[in-house]
Parts: structure tokens; sequence; C-alpha cells
């Protein structure tokens, strides 16, 4: 199987490989990975383009049959990517292993924080669009207590529980650190004080 990294996570082809069943033009666009887009030009000679032909040109000559009996043509993720291999045309490798994972009901420890260094990422913005002038420690203190907070679904963490100095680090990185220095007591913010707030924004946000 494909080895993924921390860095090969993405909320988008996640979301993808979990899923029953692709329609050709989903399949077109996670197996090149890219989240699933709007209707592609069959004129065009992109990759997305090339797959989708292909695939609907398979389904239509037989070679690719639809089991589910409904009125969309829709095939499992796995017999799209096996399909497109076998015709030795191009798949994203990476995607296969995600669907891998998620069809046995697996997610690798790497993949587990990549799905949550995504999450402190996209809350951090969260924090700093609602409260623009909470500081840095402030932030990293109430990103802290959010494993605890937010739980996730079956073996898939919302939030893993990360070290004060990776979360400085990562938030550094990325540029969502919140103010520097210290304020007066008068001029803080207290996120503590506007927790139930936060959560509810962030559980809408991130989906949980």
């Amino acid at each position: 199987m494909f080895t993924l990294s921390e860095e090969d996570f993405k909320p988008d082809l996640w979301e993808g490989a979990k899923k029953a069943c692709w329609t050709l033009q989903e399949a077109a666009y996670y197996v090149n990975e890219l989240g699933a887009g709007g209707p592609i030009d069959i004129h065009q000679t992109n990759e997305i383009s090339r797959a989708y032909v292909w695939l609907n040109k398979e389904h239509q000559s037989g070679r690719l049959k639809n089991i589910f009996e409904l009125d969309e043509v829709v095939f499992t993720p796995g017999t799209m990517i096996r399909h497109l291999w076998e015709g030795e045309k191009p798949v994203s490798l990476k995607m296969w292993a995600l669907y891998t994972y998620a069809d046995k009901g697996e997610v690798c420890g790497l993949l587990r924080r990549g799905i949550s260094k995504k999450n402190y990422l996209k809350t951090a913005k969260i924090i700093k669009d609602k409260f623009p002038d909470v500081t840095k420690a402030e932030t990293i203190r109430f990103l802290m207590t959010l494993p605890d907070r937010i739980k996730g679904k079956n073996d898939i963490p919302v939030f893993f529980n990360m070290s004060e100095t990776y979360l400085i680090k990562l938030l550094s990185k990325n540029g969502e650190e919140g103010a520097r220095g210290r304020k007066k007591d008068k001029d803080r913010i207290f996120l503590e004080e506007h927790s139930d707030y936060l959560v509810d924004i962030i559980r809408k946000e991130l989906g949980y």
C-alpha cells in the first residue's frame, strides 16, 4: 500500500474516501486527488476530463457495471479505482490508500494526527476571527482543552492531545498565533468565559 504521511490528509479527499459510492463525475475528481467539483467539460484535455470520459465509455460499453439499483449511475470507490488501474489509466495511489483505510474502518496514527492538525488550525482561525485581540498564550490554553470538550466518531479523534510546544510551533508556522504580548487584566480576553459559544461554533464548522 502507498505509505501515507501526516501531510497527505486533506479533508475533502478523506470525506470522499469514506463515501459508500461515487458518481462518475466524483470519481474523476477524487482519483486525481481533488475534492468533488462542478460539471466536467468533456472537450477539455485535462486529467479530470480524460478520467470522466473514459469511465463513462467503460460504463456505456458494459465493462463497468452498475450493481446498485438506483436511478443515478454510481459505483463503489474500490470498483472505480481498480477499474482505472487495470485499464492502465492514471489513478492516485494516495487516494487508493485513503480509501483502503476508510473501507477497513482503520485510520493510521499519521492520518489521525493529520486530521487533528487541520482541525486545530481551523479552530485557531475561528478564535482569531471572533476574538482578534486574544493572546497567543490564551489561544493555546483553550486549544489544549478541546480533546476533552469535543469527541470524535469511532476511532477518529477530532483533536489529538498535543503538547503546548507542538501547538505553538503549529500555529506559528501557519500564521494563526493570535495577538502577541501580555495585556492588563482588564483588557485580557479569557476564552473560558466564552467556551460554550466557541465550542458550539467549532462543532458546526468542523461538522461535529
